[in-house]
């Protein structure tokens, strides 16, 4: 924090001011550095020639003030001239010079010591009134291993005694620390008072000391100032109070060095006044400066207070929005305040509403209850739907909001907001949803309304009279699957590319399994630019029209996209459509009476044999004549004048009403843009299949790259922990305690970036070696015992309640014995830091004879985990939302080991947790074959 002040000390700078003349800051540090010395050396003068120390030492508070005045850039200077000051002035004191230099150097220790404290933990200010008795605290800090070093070098040197010059050095710095640091600490403020009071109330304060202080005055009446120093700080600022506290403690002390007073210094008494006058002036100090700054607490509060006043009424009478303040007398309900807002609502005539009742214009029972429950305490807040007397049309929604309790009553605030508008859109909007619902369910063409990506959102009554299926089992369905098999891929493409086509044909499925065939269109609605996209299908059931042959000749002139061409027996064109013409090149007149052969590539024809006498014809139409089923196959069309069209062929016999063969239908579809885009889907396969086997590559040597990463951590983080626990035995030298610390945290933070490389080399073995097959045989229960004391430090400050429940016969398992120990301590570690102190962990061991298997689980009533995050919960790096607001340390890997190690051995694990109440996992490892068919009976054993 920095702040400046033009008449005083910048005391937020820490370094050179560059750009200004720093001129007069080293005047006035020189000029503190001196005083400092005049100050040490009258009080070590005048105390050595009254025998005892001075009530308070001005050099110590000097000191400080200097440092706190300069930067921090300046501090090894002035600390070196503080240094040669507080010597200096042993020295005038009649001190030899190595003594001299002892206590200044201890002085000089005191004043670094108070310094840097202040600027660390108070930031060279004061603030708050807890600030002064910190500022006590740091003086006595920094005054204790001082006044420690000169009452030890007294004693050594000149033979004083050693705790009388202690507890005699200890309360004079202090005191001069205390007094005389608000100088510069105190904020600077403007003055309330005139300078005509501050003269007068410093002239009464002088008056009252010298009355008290005077020449032959012993009274003990040391209260009589104290008045006017709570004048000072009620009414000037807290710079001035230290200011007038400093002068008095001048006068004080050298009225009692002169032997005036009640505290004055003789031969007898002078340990008693000195203690005396040390705490008086300390209660003098805190006295005053305690009630300046509370003073000026009160004051920015008082202003914050009103601030929000200002504020509150401003957004009160300038609102938009309708707000009322009521009055509740525990009877009547009124208007105690309106808005501008609430006023145009509620009185549009302009009549006065102020102290007229609620509920002769507001029309709600609701409300007049809520008001009751509020005042009742059962109720927070309410909010509703009121009517306004005399405008039965209009409709407002109220919230009611307690503002404070009085003592006859409530004061509350109700927002109001008209939605008399919107009520009556919602009402059209219904209205003309009924109807719409109301067209659409008495319609005999199916509807079906989809989302854009093809899920079933609605069905009219006509879709479940022609398709069985009622609205209830369509909803959420994809609508492909009311499609015939062969139609679905190419509908569920078309939804997830948004190409719909605006009509065609399809065939659905009824319940009972059949089909219908239906002439559909498609819309897509969109109701505003951000609003969801609804695709409208409406279909018309054509199944029995198509029995008819006008219907069967509409279709094939209709049908542009697919080609019929019927021949006669011999293969001679008798029918050709407009999807023919349009494939082909050649119009039906033209076509008519041609051979159909002559229209096929001669490489498809090559691949039917003739015998003797027959065409070719023949040979392709002679399996369809045998089977009377239809044949599909791709074929290669020749048109007129055009490059070759690869085509899906299908040959239909065709019978009259007596099963009798009367000639063929071929149905051909253009596929060669879809045979096309096969090969091209193909080629994009084959080189995904090839991505995929780099990604694979990749994978491995990501996974090699960590495993050396792995293997290449640990021998340095080995050395480096190493060393670090050398220091801490001392190998090297005895450390200090902030050394100790720090080697403390490289350990720690060794051990664990030690663990996390265990970790990763252990997932990336597990990963990607094959698992061993596990010969050795392990007994859980030695499992369990072993985890259970690697898990033990951990709950040696923890009030938690574990238990074990192991069987009685041993639960033999074939694996590795470290690895599934390494898997329950993960278990029972996460157990442990997730669980609050005060409750449960439960590890129980048994077999279960149905599955042959052993079944380990681990209990705890901790914190949970949400259901969003327990299929996440294995996965390597992982840290729920929980964990990681409340800042619990872990690296995500514990339980992606687990997992790890219990499928190496052909096991699984499993979690059930409930956040709040704790979680269950359980791990179920295949038992080894000799304890397979075993049933051992458990016991509970609990610690």
């Amino acid at each position: 924090m920095s702040y400046s002040c033009p008449k005083g000390p910048n005391l937020g700078n820490t370094g050179p001011v560059r750009g200004t003349n720093s001129s007069p800051r080293y005047r006035a540090a020189a000029a503190l550095v001196l005083l400092a010395f005049l100050g040490g050396a009258l009080a070590l003068v005048l105390a050595a020639r009254s025998g005892s120390t001075a009530a308070w030492w001005p050099a110590a508070g000097i000191g400080v003030i200097t440092l706190l005045y300069a930067p921090r850039s300046w501090w090894p200077t002035l600390l070196t001239a503080l240094g040669v000051a507080y010597a200096a002035a042993n020295v005038v004191a009649g001190r030899d010079l190595i003594t001299a230099g002892l206590l200044g150097g201890f002085d000089t220790l005191e004043t670094g010591i108070v310094s840097v404290l202040l600027v660390h933990y108070m930031r060279r200010h004061l603030e708050q009134v807890s600030d002064l008795w910190r500022l006590l605290g740091l003086a006595v800090v920094g005054a204790v291993p001082a006044a420690t070093g000169i009452a030890l070098t007294l004693h050594t040197r000149l033979g004083t005694e050693f705790w009388s010059v202690l507890l005699r050095t200890v309360p004079s710095h202090v005191a001069s620390v205390v007094l005389l640091t608000p100088l510069v600490m105190a904020r600077p403020q403007r003055l309330r008072a005139s300078r005509v009071e501050v003269a007068a109330q410093l002239c009464a304060l002088l008056a009252s000391v010298m009355a008290i202080f005077g020449p032959g005055h012993r009274l003990p009446l040391g209260f009589a100032p104290l008045p006017f120093l709570v004048w000072a700080a009620v009414r000037f600022t807290e710079r001035i109070i230290a200011v007038e506290q400093t002068i008095f403690a001048v006068v004080v002390t050298g009225c009692t060095w002169a032997g005036w007073g009640p505290f004055a210094l003789s031969a007898e008494s002078s340990g008693a006044g000195q203690q005396a006058s040390q705490l008086y002036l300390l209660c003098v100090v805190l006295t005053g400066s305690s009630l300046a700054l509370a003073v000026r607490q009160r004051d920015a509060a008082l202003s914050r207070v009103l601030s929000s006043e200002r504020v509150f009424r401003r957004g009160f009478t300038g609102s938009q929005v309708p707000i009322v303040q009521l009055r509740w007398d525990g009877a009547r309900l009124d208007f105690a305040e309106l808005n501008d807002a609430a006023r145009s609502l509620l009185c549009p005539a302009g009549e006065q509403l102020t102290g007229t009742a609620v509920d002769s214009v507001i029309a709600s029972s609701d409300l007049q209850q809520a008001v009751q429950e509020i005042a009742g305490g059962t109720r927070g807040g309410w909010a509703g739907r009121v009517g306004i007397t005399g405008q039965p049309r209009m409709q407002v929604d109220a919230t009611l909001s307690p503002v404070q309790e009085l003592p006859d009553g409530w004061d509350l605030s109700l927002h109001l907001v008209d939605v008399t508008e919107s009520a009556e859109m919602h009402d059209r909007l219904e209205a003309e949803r009924n109807y719409t619902r109301a067209v659409i369910d008495t319609a005999g063409c199916l509807i079906v309304l989809t989302d854009e990506s093809g899920t079933v959102i609605a069905a009219n009554p006509a879709t479940t009279r022609h398709t069985g299926f009622t609205e209830e089992e369509l909803l959420g369905r994809p609508m492909w699957e009311l499609l015939a098999p062969h139609q679905r891929d190419g509908a569920a493409a078309r939804f997830a590319t948004q190409q719909l086509p605006e009509d065609g044909e399809a065939q659905l499925l009824t319940k009972d399994g059949g089909h219908r065939a239906v002439m559909f269109t498609s819309e897509v609605h969109r109701a505003g630019p951000d609003d969801p996209v609804t695709v409208v299908l409406s279909a018309i059931d054509v199944t029995d029209a198509r029995q008819n042959a006008g219907l069967v000749n509409h279709l094939l002139r209709s049908a542009r996209t697919i080609a019929f061409v019927g021949t006669d027996l011999e293969g001679r064109i008798s029918l050709f459509n407009t999807g023919a013409e349009h494939i082909l090149g050649v119009d039906a007149e033209h076509a008519t009476g041609r051979e159909l052969v002559d229209f096929l590539d001669t490489a498809d024809l090559g691949r039917f044999a003739t015998g003797p006498g027959q065409c070719r014809f023949h040979a392709i139409v002679e399996q369809a004549a045998t089977d009377l089923a239809p044949e599909t196959r791709d074929w290669t069309w020749v048109p007129d004048g055009r490059p070759p069209v690869q085509v899906s062929m299908t040959i239909n016999p065709v019978t009259d009403t007596f099963g009798d063969l009367i000639g063929y239908l071929f149905v051909a579809t253009d596929v060669t843009d879809s045979r096309r885009s096969q090969e091209i889907l193909v080629r994009a396969l084959r080189r995904e299949r090839e991505a995929v086997a780099g990604l694979k590559e990749l994978d491995r040597v990501k996974d090699d790259f960590v495993s050396t990463v792995s293997h290449e951590l640990r021998t340095p983080m080995s050395s480096i922990i190493g060393s670090a626990e050398m220091l801490a035995d001392g190998m090297v030298g005895d450390l200090a305690p902030a050394q100790v610390a720090m080697v403390e945290v490289i350990s720690r933070n060794g051990d664990r970036l030690l663990s996390l490389a265990d970790d990763l080399l252990l997932l990336t073995t597990f990963e990607h070696d094959a698992p061993a097959e596990q010969s050795g045989e392990v007994d859980l229960r030695t499992v369990v015992r072993e985890s259970a004391s690697v898990v033990g430090p951990l709950l040696a400050n923890r009030r938690l309640e574990v238990g074990y429940t192991l069987p009685e016969h041993p639960v033999t398992v074939a694996g590795d014995a470290d690895h599934l120990e390494r898997a329950l301590t993960n278990l029972l570690t996460n157990a442990v830091k997730f669980t609050q102190d005060g409750g449960r962990v439960q590890v129980e061991t048994r077999t279960d004879p149905n599955t042959g298997s052993a079944v380990l689980s681990v209990t705890d009533t901790g914190l949970g985990i949400p259901e969003q995050d327990q299929e996440q919960v294995f996965a390597r790096f992982f840290r729920s939302q929980l964990v990681q607001e409340r800042a619990i340390q872990g690296s995500g890997l514990g339980l992606a080991i687990v997992k790890s190690i219990v499928e190496a051995h052909q096991g699984q694990v499993t979690l059930d947790s409930e956040p709040g109440r704790g979680s269950t996992f359980t791990v179920r490892l295949p038992l080894a074959p000799a304890r397979a068919a075993a049933r051992p009976r458990s016991a509970a054993v609990h610690r």
